[in-house]
């Protein structure tokens, strides 16, 4: 109980402090370069962690099952392998992307450098991603928090280095490749100091096709966050134009924000459950599933008065800091926040999916989630401007959440229970 508190603290105190970063800086970019210009930069940026699904950071999920079920030598082998996958498929959609492309977006954006440029950005993000996870599972919260929020202010604070010098919103999105790179091979030092470099370049081929399959149901779940970053501004662009994207997009800084605070949050209650259920199958005593029920209720119950008070903190700091072409987006604040509590309910529930073997429900249930968000965005964005774009948003959210929740319910738990 002490060491999960401390993990806590120290989640907290780096969740705190890398969701304040991009609401004190990207405002600021905002303004700086204008509403059409910082709807493409947030684009961009926003397309990174929706490709880096696609070329593999969905196979993380196989190695926070297997980590304690193998030495740091074999260990290092399916790392290798899942990043040797991520590898093979950026190098697809690289040449995927650059094949269909031109066809896609106006010729005034160099469209090819900014989608390579996002896909080796997803492929260092991956990497980076993969070798963290050795520090959240070993557990060093302490370290593990503070590089995070190291790496997050190197990415800020790249791109505050490049509007000063006068650069463009292209030239911020190859700092943020670059940051993603670097920050990879600063994640694999700091593991090879943790555990020693035993095995380092092994490589198990075997494990990764498997962890492949039996991973890949989870791409839609992880896709539906960093997707709805990204989709909404598309369809915004064709609805309403170019500049009201723009505008929105100021939205996404709170949206992301959202996301991340559940991506912290998962980093101490993830493991924690997955080791409850792991014993639970193990012994098939009833008490470790209860545990688990538990942590999850805990969640949900304190997620309803977390996300009332970050939803008025961020309106009034939109309200603060926006300039008043950015007004439209300061309405609908407070809408983009509620919909972006949908990714603490998806993190707290994969845990309980997967270890009964349901991933692919939950995957079919991200699907028509992110469906019914993208037809409310569309239907809404046609409807009431902008506001009628975030208020279709969260209501396809909601309709996820709730799906998810029942679902969750039908998983067949008495038997268990009772036994």
């Amino acid at each position: 109980m002490q060491r999960s508190i401390k993990a806590i603290a120290w989640y907290t105190v780096s969740a705190g402090a890398s969701a304040i970063l991009p609401v004190l800086v990207l405002p600021t970019i905002a303004n700086s370069i204008g509403p059409v210009n910082f709807g493409y930069l947030s684009t961009a940026r926003s397309a990174m962690p929706v490709v880096g699904f696609f070329v593999g950071s969905f196979l993380g999920f196989g190695l926070a099952r297997v980590f304690y079920e193998v030495d740091s030598a074999g260990y290092f082998a399916r790392i290798n392998g899942a990043n040797l996958t991520s590898l093979i498929l950026g190098l697809f959609w690289g040449l995927f992307g650059i094949a269909v492309l031109p066809a896609l977006f106006p010729p005034d954006i160099p469209r090819i450098l900014i989608f390579l440029l996002v896909v080796i950005g997803a492929v260092g993000f991956v990497c980076r991603q993969n070798y963290h996870r050795v520090i959240v599972m070993l557990p060093k919260p302490g370290l593990a928090a503070g590089s995070e929020l190291a790496f997050n202010i190197m990415i800020f604070g790249a791109l505050l280095v490049v509007l000063w010098m006068g650069g463009s919103w292209v030239d911020m999105v190859t700092s943020q490749t670059i940051i993603f790179i670097l920050t990879a091979g600063i994640s694999a030092g700091i593991v090879f100091s943790l555990v020693g470099t035993r095995g380092f370049a092994d490589v198990d081929i075997d494990w990764s096709r498997r962890n492949f399959f039996r991973s890949a149901p989870f791409v839609i779940v992880g896709l539906v966050s960093p997707l709805m970053l990204t989709i909404d501004k598309f369809i915004i662009a064709s609805v309403l134009g170019v500049e009201s994207m723009g505008v929105y997009a100021a939205t996404s800084l709170y949206l992301s924000g959202m996301f991340l605070l559940s991506g912290v949050f998962s980093k101490v209650y993830v493991p924690s459950v997955y080791a409850a259920l792991s014993k639970f199958h193990e012994t098939a005593d009833p008490a470790f599933l209860r545990r688990a029920q538990k942590r999850l209720r805990l969640v949900l119950l304190g997620l309803v008065p977390l996300v009332a008070v970050i939803a008025l903190v961020c309106t009034f700091h939109a309200y603060l800091v926006l300039d008043l072409r950015y007004r439209p987006a300061v309405d609908v604040t407070w809408l983009v926040v509620v919909a972006g509590a949908s990714g603490f309910v998806q993190v707290a529930l994969i845990p309980f999916f997967d270890s009964f073997n349901e991933a692919r429900q939950m995957s079919v249930l991200a699907f028509f989630g992110l469906g019914v968000s993208a037809i409310g965005l569309w239907v809404g964005a046609a409807w009431a401007d902008i506001w009628g774009a975030a208020f279709g948003l969260m209501v396809g959210q909601l309709v996820y959440v709730a799906l998810s929740l029942v679902q969750y319910a039908r998983l067949g738990f008495e038997p268990y229970k009772r036994s």
